[in-house]
């Protein structure tokens, strides 16, 4: 779609609609890494992932409802065998594609990417990823390679921890020589993790990580090509303080199964997709305003980055604008 005819369709969708412009779907539960920090492979019961007709379904109505980005994510996505059907389906509906992937399946799987417009690839630092997702730097890198040949606009995404707070400008760079973009968000703690676990990976040297965002904005003013806004790597100095919600969300979060939630952070279905978007989103207001009420906060990048730009502050609006 043309960026400027997809600006105004998802300004008319938030802004008039009162709709959300992102489907964020749990395409599976499926997952082959087991990270420190991520709740997915501690907490997944394996419930029925939805058919392929199902996904097929579940685009067309994304579409009629004025989405117009599909995000697939959670566990793995790379483990399904019809993930080329899948995205496939979504530009026949005129959606912008999206994936986030752990990128250790990559190198063989690219070739089902065709209809792939953004990739996200998890990768937290080039000598502390074993440590914190268990798999060399070395094959992720391999496959964004691959994926870079194939012209698909890729991003390294990092997750910052104590165990990698040195290494973030040498992953900027690492991105900047690969042409590759790069995110950063601070590590969440999610109610699955152990206190042995999260003491080892928060951030407890906020000297340290406050300078350490300090040098990700000058990089980013240098022209590296970090995609976070300059607003929200000043948020992200105190990470844990963020308050940055909304009920009138600009992404719709539906799980594997086709269950809606309210978002990953509080993680609590709210309804069910076989009911209806429509439906579903106008039924849901209120518990979406109650958890919203209730939330303590999160410094996931999607949320606060989404809804920055939903209250339209300039500096987010004109940093995203970039990367449509």
């Amino acid at each position: 779609m043309n960026p400027i005819k997809l600006s105004l369709k998802s300004i008319w969708q938030l802004k008039i609609k009162k709709r959300p412009v992102v489907l964020s779907h749990e395409v599976n539960q499926e997952c082959n890494l087991k990270c420190d920090y991520c709740n997915y492979w501690r907490t997944q019961q394996q419930e029925n992932e939805m058919t392929t007709n199902q996904i097929k379904k579940l685009l067309d109505e994304a579409s009629d409802f004025g989405i117009t980005l599909y995000n697939m994510w959670a566990a793995e996505p790379l483990l399904r065998q019809d993930i080329s059907e899948i995205l496939e389906h979504a530009h026949k509906n005129q959606l912008m594609t999206a994936m986030v992937t752990n990128g250790t399946l990559l190198t063989q799987k690219t070739n089902q990417l065709k209809h792939l417009d953004y990739l996200s690839v998890s990768m937290d630092g080039i000598k502390t990823n074993i440590q914190t997702r268990g798999v060399e730097p070395k094959k992720i890198i391999q496959g964004i390679k691959k994926a870079r040949k194939q012209d698909i606009m890729t991003s390294i995404n990092c997750v910052i921890t104590q165990k990698n707070i040195n290494e973030l400008t040498d992953l900027v760079k690492l991105a900047d020589k690969l042409d590759t973009l790069i995110s950063f968000e601070p590590v969440y703690k999610h109610k699955e993790i152990d206190k042995q676990t999260w003491n080892q990976t928060k951030i407890n040297d906020p000297k340290k990580h406050s300078k350490t965002i300090e040098e990700l904005i000058e990089l980013k003013k240098q022209g590296y090509p970090i995609i976070n806004s300059k607003t929200y790597l000043k948020m992200i100095k105190k990470p844990y303080q963020i308050k940055e919600c909304s009920h009138k969300d600009m992404i719709l979060h539906i799980t594997a199964n086709g269950k809606i939630k309210k978002c990953r952070g509080q993680n609590q279905t709210i309804g069910d997709y076989n009911k209806g978007l429509k439906q579903q989103w106008n039924q849901t207001t209120k518990k979406r305003k109650q958890i919203t009420k209730q939330c303590n906060g999160c410094p996931f990048f999607g949320y606060v980055e989404s809804n920055l730009i939903r209250k339209l502050k300039p500096e987010p609006i004109i940093n995203a604008t970039k990367y449509i």
